[in-house]
């Protein structure tokens, strides 16, 4: 079990730098054009940037109480 969790922490922790990245492009990009399109994805980038983050702060978590028992 412990093999899958760490397994599944580096999957997230690689889309979260996928999603970083992505983010950066869109605010990039962001600077020539300011549609709400563009607002809109970046704003869902970000959600989704923030939500990897926090789901990999809460596997990490569970990860060192497994290995505490």
């Amino acid at each position: 079990m412990e093999n899958e969790l760490q397994r599944k922490i580096e999957w997230l922790e690689k889309r979260h730098a996928l999603i970083a990245e992505e983010v950066e492009n869109i605010e990039n990009d962001r600077r020539l054009d300011r549609s709400s399109r563009a607002q809109v994805l970046l704003r869902h980038a970000k959600k989704e940037k923030l939500r990897l983050k926090d789901h990999i702060q809460w596997m990490k978590n569970l990860e060192s109480r497994l290995q505490k028992n």
